[in-house]
């Protein structure tokens, strides 16, 4: 499963991994045994770096994690045929899976917090402009009003026994959301299995677990460069950008990255890196702040304090940042 993000250069890239700083020395924390593996899962690469007092519990709690992260592969790949998300796609009608309607409930959630900036119904537009196939197009603004009138969270309905509804022509995309509830779920089975302290980056969503502390590079979005070092601990970090899949036509630059509102690729910022306390929180938010942009999140952010957001913005030849909450860094939180 190819997820949003994962198309070409990664926005968040680990660079350091800092000792124990909080309740145990650091001679504890070198005591500790260490796995440090990295495979596949959701279309890209997954590091799982996990340290506890049992090899062997940790290699296969490791091993674990790769077989649940092909369980959600194929309940949820938008290329599987047979994935239930296709299925449902398909049928409009569908009785889920446990964990897919776990997913979809939350995506519906996530929808009204963030005021419909983050959508889980916008695959129709998805396939309008091309991002589904690579035909990629810039529609009529006829084709866009038509294909927005199947986009709307608000009709998804739930019913008992995990029975999804869609309305006629109406599709799902998790894009945005499966990779963080995924990655929730793998945290929470290490923890159990018992793993102390822990690092797991899927394809650049990386979550940070247990008394330490992981340096993580944000690329610059429009070099190949480090533009800045984050300290992260115990939270997630996702970055969203219109680096990661996009075409050009005329010299505009179309990403992605839908605004479900207006049926347009939301072109506010250029990136945006968000830290949030779960996987699934860093990974919806890094969608629907770049579809809101600086000035759009700022009141949203306000209300949300456990949430920090790094925009960043194209002004003439210079990458301008504006950030908002608490960031452990030279920078300063607003």
């Amino acid at each position: 499963m190819v997820m949003r993000r994962l198309f070409s250069v990664l926005g968040v890239a680990v660079l350091v991994l800092a000792g124990c700083r909080r309740q145990a020395p650091k001679s504890d924390l070198r005591n500790l045994k260490r796995v440090d593996t990295t495979g596949s899962a959701f279309g890209s690469y997954l590091r799982v770096l996990a340290a506890g007092k049992n090899e062997a519990a940790i290699r296969r709690a490791v091993d674990s994690v790769f077989v649940l992260c092909d369980y959600f592969n194929r309940l949820w790949s938008p290329f599987s045929e047979s994935s239930e998300v296709n299925r449902l796609n398909r049928a409009g009608r569908l009785k889920v899976s446990e964990h897919t309607r776990r997913l979809i409930e939350q995506g519906l959630e996530f929808s009204r917090r963030t005021n419909g900036a983050f959508d889980i119904t916008v695959a129709p537009l998805m396939r309008l402009w091309g991002f589904r196939d690579r035909r990629f197009r810039v529609p009529l603004p006829a084709e866009v009003e038509a294909v927005r009138s199947f986009v709307g969270y608000e009709r998804v309905r739930l019913g008992p026994g995990n029975e999804v509804f869609l309305e006629p022509g109406m599709e799902l995309d998790l894009g945005g959301i499966a990779v963080g509830y995924a990655l929730d779920r793998v945290v929470e089975l290490l923890k159990r299995k018992g793993v102390e302290v822990g690092l797991v980056d899927a394809g650049g969503d990386i979550a940070v677990f247990g008394d330490f502390r992981a340096a993580i590079g944000v690329q610059n979005p429009r070099s190949e460069g480090v533009e800045r070092v984050v300290m992260v601990r115990d939270a997630v970090v996702a970055t969203s950008g219109d680096y990661q899949q996009f075409f050009e036509v005329e010299g505009r630059r179309y990403s992605h990255i839908m605004d479900p509102r207006t049926g347009y690729p939301a072109a506010r910022c250029v990136a945006v890196t968000v830290k949030a306390p779960t996987a699934v929180e860093a990974d919806v938010y890094s969608t629907a702040l770049f579809v809101m942009g600086p000035d759009e999140a700022r009141d949203w952010l306000e209300s949300h304090p456990e949430v920090a957001a790094i925009f960043y913005v194209v002004s003439g030849d210079s990458l301008q940042q504006v950030e908002f909450g608490v960031w452990s860094d030279s920078g300063a939180g607003r």
